[in-house]
C-alpha cells in the first residue's frame, strides 16, 4: 500500500474523513498552494475544501475527481475513498449539491451551492482553442528542447492530463503566465 503503516487495519479505514481533515491541514495539496493555501478559505470543512480546489483548477467535480483530489490532498488511499463513502460525506456537507448520475464513469456530481467568487467555468475539452499561437510556438520550442536534453524518465510526466498540467504548472513558465490549468 501507498501508505504502508495502515495496511489492513479497518479500524483507520474506518476513520478516513478524520485522517483526511488532519490532512489537508498538514500538508500535501494545501501545501504547495500558497494562494489558497487553507481550508478556513473558503469557510468551511475538508469536503467543501476538496470541491473547492477542483474549482481552482477548473476540474469538473465529478465522483472520479474528488476521489482522487481526495487521495491526492491526505493520507487517504484509493481502497479507503470509497465511492459510497466520498459521496455521503458530500451529501452531509450543507454547502455541497451531490447530484447522483446514471453514467456508470461518473455516478455522482458535487457542486458548491454557492460557487467562489473567481469562478468562471469548468474546462472543457471540447471548446475552441482559446491561447493564442505564439503561446503554442512557444511551448513547442520549449518541449523540443527539453526533449533532446532530457532522459525518457525526466520527461515522463504522471497521472494523465491533469499530472503534466500540474508539473508545468509548477516550473512557472513564462509564456504559460496568466493561464490556468
Amino acid at each position: 500500500p501507498r501508505n504502508g503503516d495502515r495496511g489492513g487495519d479497518q479500524r483507520n479505514k474506518a476513520n478516513w474523513p478524520q485522517r483526511a481533515r488532519a490532512g489537508v491541514t498538514s500538508g500535501g495539496y494545501a501545501a504547495s498552494r500558497p494562494s489558497q493555501n487553507q481550508p478556513a478559505e473558503c469557510g468551511y470543512g475538508p469536503m467543501h475544501w476538496f470541491v473547492w480546489t477542483l474549482y481552482i483548477d477548473e476540474i469538473e467535480p465529478d465522483l472520479p475527481a474528488v476521489q482522487a483530489r481526495i487521495v491526492e490532498m491526505t493520507k487517504c488511499t484509493d481502497e479507503e475513498a470509497t465511492e459510497e463513502a466520498v459521496i455521503a460525506w458530500g451529501e452531509r456537507d450543507e454547502k455541497i449539491k451531490v447530484t447522483r448520475s446514471d453514467d456508470p464513469h461518473i455516478k455522482a456530481e458535487f457542486r458548491l451551492k454557492e460557487a467562489p467568487p473567481f469562478f468562471f467555468k469548468f474546462a472543457n475539452f471540447n471548446d475552441d482553442d482559446c491561447y493564442p499561437p505564439v503561446m503554442w510556438e512557444k511551448f513547442a520550442t520549449w518541449v523540443e528542447k527539453r526533449v533532446q536534453t532530457m532522459s525518457p524518465e525526466e520527461r515522463a510526466f504522471t497521472s494523465g492530463r491533469y499530472g503534466c498540467a500540474r508539473a508545468l504548472q509548477f516550473l512557472h513558465l513564462e509564456f504559460f503566465e496568466g493561464y490556468s490549468l
